[in-house]
């Protein structure tokens, strides 16, 4: 009875060694280290959430609604730290314009006719963290960015004269997107973007003279916007 239990005893002992021989393997055979490194490059269209001002007559809206749309291309790389998880920076550069040609009143009642157009950039550099599944070792990514930074705004307006208006903000970026890997290294990918922001002053410069203006909660200019863009991406 005694020499049984001895052997009992040696054979759970090794078969436990065992057992935790293989999950160590299979742990370092089948879970994938995944890429340290994305770097993408894409473009698209974005869609500007801020309204136009409603006492301006109907032709004066129109003009502007037509801008609240365009078109935009960016970049950005992002380092994976562990288990999916990283930091980022982003690049991103939305671009708008129209043109008529039409007749301007001036507050005295006297009128000119000519060309009017405008054209708009919104420009975003920041940082942001990432949660990604591309160290699951699937075809299929899906990944989460949340950060801020630097969302500035150029507005280039000819009504006969020409106008430069410029400011900046802070501003919050989110994004959503998908990859697909063609390769171990390269993938195409698409995401949607929203970056919010608001901008409280601007610094204008027309007929040689610079002036800067702040803008109460009333007047704010809101720069905030959704894009969807498609691209291709390089993973490392």
């Amino acid at each position: 009875m005694k020499r049984l239990i001895i052997i009992l005893a040696t054979l759970v002992s090794a078969g436990s060694l065992s057992a935790q021989t293989i999950i160590t393997a299979d742990n370092l055979a089948d879970t994938p280290s995944g890429p340290r490194i994305r770097i993408a490059a894409q473009g698209g269209w974005f869609y500007r959430f801020g309204k136009v001002d409603e006492s301006l007559n109907q032709d004066t809206r129109n003009f502007y609604n037509k801008m609240k749309k365009g078109r935009e291309y960016g970049a950005d790389a992002t380092f994976y730290l562990n288990s999916g998880y990283g930091i980022g920076v982003k690049y991103s550069k939305g671009s708008a314009s129209n043109s008529i040609y039409g007749t301007v009143t001036y507050n005295d009642g006297t009128q000119e006719t000519g060309t009017i157009s405008d054209n708009i950039d919104l420009t975003f550099i920041g940082v942001y963290a990432s949660a990604s599944t591309a160290r699951l070792g699937s075809k299929h990514i899906f990944f989460l960015n949340y950060g801020v930074g630097y969302l500035g705004y150029y507005e280039k307006s000819l009504m006969l004269d020409e106008a430069i208006m410029t400011g900046s903000t802070l501003a919050t970026y989110g994004g959503l997107g998908y990859d697909y890997l063609l390769s171990d290294h390269l993938a195409i990918g698409a995401e949607i973007t929203l970056l919010t922001g608001t901008l409280r002053a601007f610094t204008q410069t027309s007929d040689g003279q610079t002036q800067t203006y702040a803008l109460n909660s009333d007047e704010a200019l809101n720069v905030s916007h959704i894009s969807a863009d498609i691209g291709i991406r390089l993973y490392f």
